[in-house]
């Protein structure tokens, strides 16, 4: 009676169904022969495997030929009963056996389905990790295609699942998850559709999806117990990832919940809770790896993600890397980022805590970046205990700093984000010293724009080069905080080409209970708008600070480390405001609110001009000016209102046949001394239509 049925159904070719081939679904019986006879039976046609839980044994399920569907119903399960791991021996072997196997077969959709795997969550996921697995061939995943094309999962769906990704036979293992890596693996595949799918209650690694072409995931919804890369998408072309969750409710801060090295590709309107958006190259460093040293990630698209504490990172892993440019053409635009203190999982392994929202290359040269609108909240109780707190409170919202030198970064822009701190604990000498809300270190930078960002955090702009940088626009920024742009002093010179400070707000915060060292108004920069302080040798050609607003205990203090020639060459400052405002705690320190040029030896091709600047003074003691040892100094059109001291030194301008020193039409309201060191014998003076001191 079966086999007529089952002739029947072939003729009309309507659905065939599994309990006409014998299959039970009772949870105890191997229907894994019953299964598998209807799929041999099954060309360009579907197969029906109603409610029940259906036990697969070892081998598992074989896709023998085209354009087969299997279709679940409501509670439609088929579990694995290859457990190869207890939980408590080591060495120990993982896996779980191939539950659906597939390869070179097309036209395959897996629908209403959900696969029992292993995992028995009382192991937890150090056991795992904590044994050697020397036996990864019994690691298999329990779904694996490779070389399929045309290939759908509608409402599939892991349970209990785990993996592992300590040992692998192979360089390729690591990615095509062919040993134990991933519990599911699509690899070399074109036209990928993954819907309303995903996983629950398993531990460790997820999916894995390698060199395919056309992926598109979509509603599906990634919740588990523990694990890295619940999605992982690599060396694949045209990924669309949208409308999905991925969750981890767990106790570590570390891994990516979706690791996503792939180009022309775009991840958007999806939810992520304690874990990483990863769009970078994470794979560069794998021994051998074919695709690895000669894959481009290109033409990158991640928008309108929620992430809770979690971030979103491009990390380009150091290693062999064949191509100038390991990634281009990215936008990172209109996230929601929030990093929760008092709620985030600790930290594993460390107590250096990354509080970046948005994390950009750090191994591998990378141009034409575009990070925009985008909402990042750091909130909750820093850091407070150790040795040294402040070493450990990394605020930098937007990372860019790089783990090694001589890298190329061309064409970034930061621009039009919202970059917010509402920290407690906190105390500004407990800062790290290279924090910043947009924070910059190393690298070969050309073209650089950080313009039209809010500000709301301790450091604004940190800038620590140490090698090279031209063409910089830091302009039309919202900056409150305790530093407005910070580049500090290193032994290494900073050598920064071309910078444009323009059209910048900064309202020093000055709240309560603070407490400031002398040095914090130095490197650091606290109370000041702009702090400088370059190498000993290094140059800053052509710099312009204009049109800014500023109300603050500083405003710029652009100077470089006791032996230097020529580091200054044509700094301008031309129509900022300026409101110098007190602050009681930083009495017994000399505050020098504009400080330019100083060196121990002469700045013979310098020149400094002030032209156009208002500055009022809302201290009850006065405001110092230093401007030290420069070739050519210009004074014109500024205004001083209040109680100023003003320095001007030129000590070894006397050899120096071009010097000049030029004080025209400026006005000072209130009291202005004026100062002027070896100004008469070398320099030609120009003092005229001036008022008030000078």
């Amino acid at each position: 009676m079966a086999l007529t049925k089952v002739h029947n159904r072939m003729i009309e070719n309507s659905e065939i169904d599994v309990r006409d081939y014998g299959a039970v679904g009772d949870g105890a019986t191997d229907d894994t022969a019953a299964i598998q006879a209807a799929l041999n039976d099954a060309s360009d046609n579907v197969v029906f495997i109603p409610s029940g839980t259906y036990v697969i044994g070892s081998g598992g399920l074989n896709l023998p030929s085209s354009n087969i569907t299997i279709k679940g119903d409501t509670d439609t399960f088929l579990k694995s009963t290859n457990q190869y791991y207890d939980g408590t021996t080591t060495p120990a072997t993982v896996g779980q056996g191939n539950v659906i196997n597939g390869t070179s077969v097309d036209g395959i959709t897996i629908k209403n389905i959900t696969i029992i795997g292993s995992y028995d969550p009382a192991w937890g996921n150090a056991n795992i990790y904590a044994n050697l697995l020397p036996n990864m061939t019994d690691g298999k995943k329990l779904l694996f295609l490779d070389q399929c094309d045309k290939v759908t999962l509608d409402n599939f769906t892991i349970t209990n699942g785990y993996s592992s990704s300590t040992l692998f036979a192979t360089a390729e293992d690591r990615v095509q998850s062919i040993y134990g890596y991933a519990q599911i693996g699509i690899s070399r595949g074109d036209d990928i559709l993954i819907k309303n799918s995903g996983q629950i209650n398993s531990s460790s690694e997820a999916w894995s999806i390698y060199d395919c072409t056309n992926v598109l995931v979509d509603g599906c919804v990634f919740d588990n117990n523990y694990g890295v890369s619940y999605l992982d998408i690599t060396y694949c072309t045209d990924v669309i990832v949208t409308n999905s969750q991925f969750l981890k409710r767990l106790i570590s801060d570390a891994g990516e919940l979706l690791n996503a090295a792939s180009s022309n590709m775009t991840i958007d309107s999806n939810k992520f809770l304690n874990g990483n958006c990863d769009i970078g190259n994470e794979y560069l460093n794998v021994t051998g790896l074919i695709l690895a040293p000669t894959f481009l990630l290109h033409d990158q698209v991640v928008s309108n993600n929620t992430l809770y504490n979690g971030i979103i990172t491009c990390s380009t892993a150091n290693g062999t890397f064949t191509l100038t440019w390991a990634q281009e053409n990215v936008v990172i635009s209109a996230n929601t980022i929030t990093i929760d203190l008092d709620t985030r999982p600790a930290a594993s392994g460390s107590t250096n805590l990354n509080y970046a929202g948005i994390s950009l290359p750090r191994y591998k040269n990378a141009r034409n970046f575009l990070v925009t609108g985008n909402a990042i909240l750091l909130k909750g109780a820093l850091q407070t205990t150790g040795p040294n707190p402040h070493l450990y409170n990394n605020m930098r919202l937007i990372d860019m700093q790089l783990l090694t030198t001589g890298l190329i970064r061309e064409n970034f822009t930061i621009t039009n984000n919202r970059l917010m701190t509402d920290i407690t604990a906190y105390d500004p000498d407990n800062i790290n010293d290279d924090s910043g809300a947009i924070a910059i270190k190393y690298g070969q930078w050309t073209n650089l724009s950080i313009d039209n960002n809010y500000i709301d955090a301790p450091v604004g702009i940190y800038i620590q080069a140490q090698e090279t940088m031209d063409e910089v626009s830091i302009s039309g920024n919202k900056i409150n905080g305790e530093a407005g742009i910070v580049i500090p002093y290193e032994a290494t010179n900073t050598d920064i080409s071309n910078l444009t400070i323009a059209n910048n707000d900064f309202v020093f915060w000055n709240t309560a209970g603070h407490t400031y060292t002398s040095g914090d108004f130095g490197d650091k920069g606290f109370g000041f708008f702009l702090t400088a302080i370059v190498g000993t040798t290094a140059v800053m050609p052509n710099t312009v600070i204009k049109n800014n607003t500023a109300k603050s205990v500083g405003f710029a203090y652009v100077s470089n480390a006791q032996v230097s020639t020529s580091i200054i060459l044509d700094l301008t400052l031309d129509n900022n405001d300026v409101d110098y405002v007190d602050y009681a705690a930083v009495s017994a320190f000399t505050i020098e609110p504009i400080r330019l040029a100083r060196a121990n030896s002469n700045n013979d091709a310098s020149t400094v001009r002030l032209t156009d600047n208002y500055f009022l003074d809302s201290t009850a003691s006065g405001v110092t000016f230093n401007i030290f040892e420069v070739d050519k100094l210009d004074f014109i059109n500024n205004c001083w209102d209040g109680v100023y001291s003003l320095n001007a030194s030129s000590d070894n301008l006397a050899a120096v046949t071009d010097a000049r020193f030029v004080r025209k039409n400026n006005m000072a309201f209130g009291t202005l001394t004026a100062t002027y060191t070896n100004l008469t014998s070398a320099p030609t003076q120009i003092n005229d239509g001036n008022s008030g001191g000078f």
